[in-house]
Order: structure tokens, then sequence, then C-alpha cells
């Protein structure tokens, strides 16, 4: 990965906690559950959808959080286990990305053996 596709990722990166963080923000809003049992059925539905969507949203923040930290080492973009660079591609479609694509599927193969 050149230096412009290194910075785009990071620009693309540095985006998407901000859109996490108005999100988090926007699911933190107050629901409306007044009113008959149906309204506090949907409202209990609401709010553990929006449970749901936190929660996996601060893992995809702190994915992408930590893959930002590693941009003044020389590990930004290079796979956690085996070193080789994840490339400028896979990197952008997966926000946080640790893994190059054989050492994920490797993992993937071990975890659908479990």
């Amino acid at each position: 990965m050149d230096k412009t596709q290194e910075q785009e990722v990071i620009r693309l990166y540095q985006k998407e906690l901000q859109d996490i963080r108005s999100q988090i923000n926007l699911s933190n809003d107050e629901i409306d559950a007044e009113g008959d049992e149906i309204d506090h059925i949907q409202g209990k539905n609401i709010a553990d959808i929006q449970e749901s969507l936190s929660k996996r949203d601060v893992l995809r923040y702190n994915k992408i959080q930590t893959s930002l930290k590693k941009i003044n080492t020389s590990s930004f973009g290079k796979c956690d286990v085996c070193g080789e660079e994840i490339g400028y591609k896979r990197m952008k479609m997966i926000s946080g990305v640790f893994l190059c694509i054989s050492c994920a599927e490797e993992a993937e193969i071990l975890n659908n053996k479990r």
C-alpha cells in the first residue's frame, strides 16, 4: 500500500469513527414506551435492537481505533499473525481489519471446527 492509499484508508477510518459516535449518540435518545401494552412491547423491542447495534458499533469502533493507533508504527496495514501486508482493497472494505486473507481463512476454518 502506498502513502496515498494509506492516507485514504486513514480518512475512511476516521470518518467511520465519527459516524459511529453519531450513531451511538442517536441510539441513546429516549424511547417513548408510554401507552398500552403494545407500545411497551414495541418500546422494549426498539431498546433491545438499539442495545445490540450499540454493542456492535462499540466493537467496530474499538477495532478501528486500535488500527489507527498503529499508524505511527510499522505495523499499520500488516497482519497481526504473519506480518504480511493486508492490502489496500481489504483494508478499505473491512474497517479495522487485523488479518490478511490467508490468516483470516485459517482462523475461519479453525472456528468452524469448534
